[in-house]
């Protein structure tokens, strides 16, 4: 029986969808081994030896507390990593077929949206703690936005505005201190993936009609999952007792003290 090209096209466009959650959830995992010994050591702070049955009452004392930190970076791994495994799990099986209820696919589209504005939620929150903490925690900022409509702009306008209350920390950048150095780099980066996604997915999504979900949510939110733990990670394996500073004597004990109540932040 020959097949119409429309029919073509939609399978096409499944087969496409299968691969491309896929392949998130591949990019996730991947990150989740390559740095699954750094998570235990730094966010669980477990050390291996003590995993033996007969070490239990030493390995209670090598737990971290969960504190807002942790609790945002255990959030921002495990919940893209169930998401993405939910979303494999329906394009495969419920959602494999290319005549699916209407229903069905508002019920999808309203997941993958809720969860990719919670990851979106848990990056924000870790680059304002970061900015928030080199102001000694004077900075309140508050952003209400009446329509959906002008998401994509406030995200690009909230970044932008981290770089630019980074950048007027320039006293502090241009000593090449190491805390300062990752909080900037990782900003940097930070900014240019979501200025980036944003700049692109949103006028995608409204030329396509948003069509192809798992390009506008699927890869955002491995992606934006990376950033989070990233940042959390190389601000864990950071030992700012050990920065070397090589400023005048005067303001040095000053300088030392505001770092250290920064990293204690950014660690929480």
């Amino acid at each position: 029986m020959d097949v119409s090209p429309q029919d073509e096209a939609a399978l096409q466009a499944v087969t496409f969808r299968r691969w491309s959650m896929l392949a998130s959830l591949a990019m996730v995992l991947y990150e989740y081994v390559i740095t699954f010994s750094e998570e235990m050591k730094h966010i669980w702070r477990y050390e291996f030896f003590t995993l033996f049955p007969d070490a239990y009452d030493e390995m209670k004392q090598f737990r971290a507390p969960l504190r807002p930190v942790r609790l945002i970076y255990i959030f921002s791994r495990y919940v893209a990593i169930i998401v993405g495994s939910v979303n494999v799990f329906l394009i495969f099986g419920p959602l494999s077929s290319t005549n699916i209820p209407r229903h069905r696919c508002r019920q999808w589209f309203t997941f993958q949206l809720s969860a990719a504005c919670l990851i979106m939620g848990s990056l924000d929150a870790i680059l304002m703690l970061r900015v928030d903490v080199s102001y000694s925690r004077i900075c309140d900022i508050n952003f209400i936005h009446p329509s959906v409509i002008y998401y994509g702009s406030s995200v690009l306008i909230t970044h932008i505005s981290l770089v630019a209350l980074t950048v007027w920390k320039y006293d502090l950048i241009k000593m090449n201190i190491p805390i300062v150095r990752i909080v900037t780099r990782d900003g940097a980066w930070i900014t240019v993936l979501v200025c980036s996604m944003f700049s692109t997915l949103v006028p995608w999504a409204l030329i396509h009609k948003v069509q192809k979900a798992h390009i506008l949510f699927g890869w955002p939110i491995s992606m934006i999952s990376i950033g989070c733990c990233r940042m959390i990670m190389n601000m864990q394996k950071l030992d700012v007792v050990s920065t070397e500073l090589s400023n005048d004597a005067e303001n040095l004990t000053e300088l030392t003290s505001e770092l250290l109540t920064i990293q204690i932040e950014l660690k929480g």
